[in-house]
């Protein structure tokens, strides 16, 4: 999965089996650094307010944060009871994150002020 990351101007781009990122600049069409992740990511959301891009890790249930300027993780949590997210998006507005997880069919919501865990919701159809 990729991201662009406004702040910086780079694109972001997460390779899954090797737990990292590459960051991209655009203008010069080339590699600029890496970015050595505590996981395997699957998908980056950016969240506008902060300029942090949170990354969910699949392998092993959190999301990190990552400072794409500083080309560093700067933090990462856990998304129990949330195995295996993939998908996620967040709402800048409200600070909330939401995750949806591929192994246990939940869709969990992580409060970006609080870091940690505030809801989550059982999807009846794929379980």
């Amino acid at each position: 999965m990729f991201a662009e990351a406004p702040s910086t101007n780079l694109i972001y781009v997460a390779h899954g089996d090797a737990h990292m990122a590459t960051l991209i600049n655009p203008e010069q069409r080339a590699t600029v650094g890496t970015i050595q992740l505590p996981g395997k990511p699957e998908f980056p959301s950016l969240d506008s307010r902060t300029g942090l891009l949170f990354q969910n890790l699949e392998d092993t249930n959190e999301v990190a944060a990552i400072d794409v300027g500083k080309r560093s993780v700067v933090a990462q949590w856990p998304l129990a009871p949330c195995k295996g997210p993939s998908g996620m998006a967040i709402d800048p507005e409200q600070r909330r994150l939401f995750a949806v997880c591929s192994v246990n069919a939940k869709l969990v919501v992580f409060d970006l002020e609080k870091h940690q865990v505030i809801a989550s919701l059982r999807n009846r159809w794929w379980a």
